[in-house]
């Protein structure tokens, strides 16, 4: 995992680059049957240096939205988030619905997830619209707190992640979600069933 959600930036740079030093270091003489990695960032990273420090060892996935070509000596399971019936969803519980809002963040899973639920739009252009609180670039939480804040009857919230702020503060989502549904007074929407015991609903 390495934390890699909370040092996305730097895992590409400077500390991968440590980390790959470290492991080479200290595993020069040790082969390993298998390597287990759990998340999109850490799977990004230890596929890069893979073959250079462990040709061959098998590779097995778990929390990786787009594993991208995959080798014959990879596999794992992809989480399972389908877009369109958490809009359906969202459409028959609350029918009078006008707007969509979606909370994503800059982090890699952030822009994955905001690409493939971009793919939806045109089909439910006719029912209801989409949009975002910020231009991909993220917000600060106080930013958000206060956008939301403001929506009205007939909008509604679909929260996919928030981990990093534009600044790029790491987000206790322990913290912040329970903030945001309070804050909201519309309903907020997730497809992330731990996230219930905050307050959304999905």
């Amino acid at each position: 995992y390495l934390d890699g959600k909370r040092y996305s930036s730097s895992i590409n740079d400077r500390l991968g680059e440590a980390i790959t030093a470290v492991w080479k270091a200290k595993y020069y003489d040790v082969r390993f049957d298998l390597i287990m990695v759990s998340d999109q960032d850490a799977y990004n990273f230890v596929s890069r240096i893979r073959d250079h420090l462990f040709p061959g060892v098998p590779l097995v996935f778990s929390g990786v939205e787009d594993p991208g070509k995959i080798s014959s000596t990879t596999t794992g399971v992809l989480p399972a988030k389908n877009y369109q019936k958490n809009i359906e969803t969202i459409l028959y519980v609350l029918p009078n619905t006008y707007k969509i809002w979606i909370i994503t963040d800059p982090s890699t899973t952030g822009r994955i997830n905001r690409r493939e639920i971009s793919r939806f739009f045109s089909y439910y252009s006719r029912r209801v619209e989409f949009g975002f609180f910020d231009d991909g670039s993220g917000l600060e939480t106080d930013s958000l707190l206060s956008m939301v804040s403001r929506l009205k009857a007939g909008d509604v919230i679909y929260f996919m992640d928030f981990f990093y702020s534009r600044s790029g503060r790491y987000i206790d989502i322990k913290t912040f979600l329970p903030k945001l549904t309070a804050r909201s007074p519309v309903p907020v929407f997730s497809h992330v069933d731990a996230y219930l015991e905050f307050g959304v609903t999905g």
